[in-house]
Parts: C-alpha cells; sequence; structure tokens
C-alpha cells in the first residue's frame, strides 16, 4: 500500500495541511510539531532528505516556476517471447522483436505488466504537482533523436526504466537533465529508485526453510547484469547463513529467454541429485521452470517449489499460481517522480548525487510452493 499524507498525519496525529507545511518548510509550523512530523515521516520511510534546510523546496509546476513535462524513458532493445494465456496453460511463443509502444500492446499485455505498475506510479504522483508524464518506449539510447526530444525547454526531467545494457552508463553520463533511473541499477552519478532484494530473497529463502528445503537452486540473468547479480548475491549470502549446500550445477545466469532457461531446468530436473526448490529472478523465469517441470512429469508443488519474483500478471495465470515476491510498482513510480522532483528543485546549485532509495518487497505465497518431498 502506498502511503499518503493523511497516513503521516494520523500517525503525527496533525491534520494532513500541517504535513503539507512541514513537507515545504512553511514557517507557520512551531518546531516541536515539525518535529512530531519528521518523526512519523521517518517511521513510515518516507525520505525526509527533501526537507532538510539545505534543500530547495518542492513547488508544484504551472506558477510559472518553469517547465512541466516529465519524460518517462522504457529502455527495451531485447528481443522477447509472446505469452498466450488462452489455454489451461501460459504457452510460451517464439522470440520477436519488441514492437515500439508495446506497454499499451494488448498483445503484450501479460509481458508489459510490470511496466505499467511503474508508469501508473509516476503519472499518479506527478499530477497532484502540475507536472504531466510523458511515456516514449526507446531502443537505443545513443540515438540523437533521444537528447533532442528530451533536452526540450520545455521538459522538467526524466525517469528513467527497462532493461540494463551498457548504453545506460554512456546515457547516464551524456544526459544534462535531472534524472532518476527506476528499478534501473547503473554506475555513475543518478539516483536509483529499486526494490531491496535483500529482503525479498530473505522472505524466499525463510519460507523455502520452513517448509524444509535444503536443496535449493537459483535460476537468474547473465551474471554481467547488475540486478540478476544482486539477486544472486542475496540468495548465496542466504545459503551460506543458513549452512544449506551450493551446488554449482543448480545454478543457471545465462540468457533470460525462456526457451533457454526451459532447456536447463528440464536437463537439471532429470538429474538424480536434482534440487527441491528453484528461486527464480522473475516471474518469466520461473514459468519457464513451470513447463520443464511439466515436461519431466515432476507436479509442482509436490516433487519441486517453484519461487518467482515481481508479482506481475503471469504469476497468477502461472498453472499453479506462483509464489513471488510482490514488487509494489506503482509505489516504486511514486518515490521515483518525488525524487525527481528533487533532483529539479536542486538543479541550479547542488550537483547530481549517486545514491540508492530501496522500497520493500513483500513475499505472495500461492501455489507453486510446498512441503519437501519425502526421500
Amino acid at each position: 500500500m502506498a502511503i499518503t499524507i493523511a497516513h503521516i498525519a494520523r500517525a503525527a496525529r496533525v491534520s494532513p495541511a500541517t504535513v503539507c507545511r512541514v513537507l515545504n518548510q512553511r514557517p507557520e509550523v512551531s518546531e516541536r510539531t515539525r518535529r512530531k512530523v519528521l518523526t512519523a515521516l521517518k517511521r513510515v520511510g518516507w525520505p525526509t532528505r527533501a526537507i532538510t534546510p539545505s534543500r530547495r523546496i518542492l513547488r508544484p509546476a504551472g506558477t510559472g516556476l518553469g517547465p512541466v513535462l516529465i519524460d518517462v524513458l522504457l529502455y527495451r532493445y531485447q528481443w522477447t517471447e509472446t505469452l498466450d494465456a488462452s489455454g489451461r496453460e501460459v504457452a510460451i511463443g517464439s522470440l520477436q522483436p519488441i514492437p515500439t509502444g508495446f506497454f499499451r500492446d494488448q498483445a503484450y499485455t501479460i509481458e508489459s505488466g510490470f511496466y505499467r505498475g511503474l508508469i501508473d506510479g509516476v503519472v499518479e504522483e506527478a499530477g497532484p504537482w502540475g507536472y504531466q508524464a510523458v511515456v516514449q518506449h526507446v531502443r537505443d539510447l545513443r540515438d540523437p533523436e533521444v537528447m533532442l526530444r528530451i533536452d526540450r525547454p520545455e521538459k522538467a526531467g526524466l525517469i528513467l526504466a527497462g532493461e540494463w545494457g551498457a548504453d545506460v552508463d554512456w546515457f547516464v553520463a551524456s544526459c544534462a537533465k535531472p534524472l532518476v533511473l527506476l528499478d534501473l541499477p547503473a554506475s555513475g552519478t543518478a539516483p536509483v529508485v529499486t526494490m531491496d532484494d535483500h529482503v525479498g530473497i530473505s522472505q524466499i529463502m525463510a519460507h523455502l526453510q520452513a517448509l524444509g528445503h535444503r536443496r535449493i537452486a537459483f535460476a537468474g540473468g547473465p551474471g554481467s547484469r547488475p540486478q540478476p547479480v544482486q539477486r544472486y548475491i542475496a540468495w548465496r549470502l542466504h545459503l551460506a547463513d543458513a549452512g544449506l549446500p551450493l551446488v554449482h550445477e543448480w545454478v543457471y545466469l545465462d540468457s533470460v529467454h525462456m526457451v533457454d532457461v526451459q532447456r536447463w531446468a528440464e536437463a537439471l530436473l532429470g538429474r538424480e541429485d536434482r534440487p527441491t526448490a528453484i528461486v527464480c529472478q522473475n516471474d518469466f523465469v520461473a514459468l519457464a521452470v513451470l513447463v520443464a517441470a511439466r515436461t519431466r512429469g515432476l507436479p509442482v508443488p509436490q516433487g519441486l517449489s517453484v519461487v518467482g519474483y515481481d508479482d506481475g500478471e503471469v504469476a497468477r495465470m502461472a498453472n499453479p499460481p506462483l509464489t513471488t515476491v510482490t514488487v509494489p510498482t506503482s509505489t516504486l513510480g511514486r518515490v521515483a517522480l518525488r525524487e525527481l522532483l528533487q533532483e529539479v528543485a536542486d538543479a541550479a546549485d547542488a550537483p547530481r548525487l549517486a545514491r540508492r532509495i530501496l522500497v520493500a518487497p513483500a513475499l505472495t505465497i500461492r501455489g507453486s510452493t510446498g512441503p519437501v518431498p519425502a526421500p
């Protein structure tokens, strides 16, 4: 659930108007009341760095103070499989180039659900501040036309989301506008708003261990990409903390195309020393594992437990429905927009500083996990 001004007001036992006055550093609030509100903000995890005296005050757009448009760039360049949910099982289609504006394409409703959630959060948070979000799908961050569109004077700044690639670091270094990365880790000086993967993986591992699992595999993406590495590292740390075995044949860090994951999982599940549970980087990887288990005649969860990550539409459509980490995409979008507005306010006299703002996910337990199979 997204934290609102009303939540903070109730926690501080003040009016919502008083919370707004504190957020905007208005002088008519007593120091005692101000401290009560700041304490409540910290308690609920609201970023309080924007309220320190050294920061500029956030102001609504449309008051003659500057640009009123925010760019949201979705960087997707890799081919992707289509999914068909018309039958009893979600069917995996062939690899295809992702179409322009895929997040509006009904044929890609399942695949684009995660990004639609991020966009909804940005748009909903931008409106009350008087900003309008302009969403674009970009395949090439080095395209000169992209920079020309961003650099227009009516654009206040931009939020970049999507796939990681080497060009992301180049883009961060080249972009002169205020910039926030949304669930897209990168080096450089841009703030990153993302989920706390250590919290998510910790919840997965605690759940599987409570069910008796000790032979736990991991299926992720290429080790050169930041996000799979973060979840893989968190999984390794929890294995070590719990004294669980690390079997290198149970680790997949390669192409996240579902056909490749399925091929690996079928080979793994055909082994005598196979794992009893597989932690997956995202729900699409988990779907490929489910298909592999079905091909091998291994029932889920009676013979194998599978856990996804993100809780997109595919998690609820899978058979059985996926146990997965629910990522609050709308909250991520809202927090990214607030961070960007602070970057806009600071742009005139403060350097852009790299920082990570983490939002905690939560495990949702469904039908793809169960007790460890009897030997």
